[in-house]
């Protein structure tokens, strides 16, 4: 199992909270994919459900709104290809959006240079504040960008949870985000299952100012847990 720091406590409670979630998914409503790719279930209180930020674009293969969640992150998200990040959980250099400013050569490289996200690593991954080697083979000007991007959201990372179970890998972490003259020590935390291809992750990622409880934890490790592809 890889783990980072992890309070006792608050794991025993996050275990309790799961024990009963084969009979709570039974009264989760469905979402099943319009083109019947997949289906899962979800917590009722999340609301109704629609397409999300980035739905079927580059290997964003879908992406799934609730309606009754509101702030940072919250949609859960099919992908294929080379695993990345949603809200920069993992850093800037893990997240899509962020690599959308990097022109295709630059991208290509720097996925050369840093090593994809798997179960076995990711712990690990979300824990370093710079993922750039010192000794990367780029520009100067190319590798203070990457940096920068890095660090988006990913200022001075703690990571308080991250349980492996199968194929899931639930996690909860501290990090500082910085924009302008403001700046914030945010919760980011959420549950990554690892597919076979033709996919490659099926997540969930959320982000807020307050620390989530133990049964919030729990109920996104379900939802991601209870994923099928058709």
């Amino acid at each position: 199992m890889a783990h980072r720091s992890r309070p006792l406590l608050f794991v025993a409670a996050l275990v309790i909270a799961l024990a009963p979630a084969a009979r709570v998914q039974q009264d989760w409503p469905a979402h099943r994919d319009p083109r019947g790719r997949f289906e899962f279930n979800y917590p009722p209180a999340y609301g109704t459900t629609s397409p999300g930020s980035d739905d079927g674009y580059r290997d964003r293969v879908a992406a799934v709104r609730f309606s009754a969640l509101q702030g940072l992150g919250g949609e859960a998200a099919l992908t294929k290809g080379r695993v990345v990040i949603d809200i920069q959980a993992a850093g800037g250099l893990y997240d899509e959006i962020m690599l959308q400013v990097f022109p295709a050569p630059i991208r290509q490289r720097l996925e050369e240079i840093l090593p994809p996200l798997s179960l076995e690593n990711f712990c690990d991954i979300i824990a370093q504040a710079d993922h750039l080697p010192r000794d990367a083979p780029l520009d100067v000007k190319t590798a203070e960008l990457a940096r920068t991007a890095d660090h988006a959201r990913n200022i001075d990372p703690k990571v308080l949870l991250c349980d492996r179970s199968g194929s899931v890998v639930t996690f909860h972490k501290q990090a500082t985000f910085t924009s302008g003259a403001a700046t914030a020590r945010q919760h980011l935390y959420g549950a990554v299952r690892f597919l076979p291809p033709p996919y490659s992750s099926f997540q969930f990622v959320r982000g807020s100012l307050s620390s989530p409880n133990a049964a919030a934890l729990a109920d996104i490790t379900r939802m991601v847990q209870s994923f099928i592809s058709r």
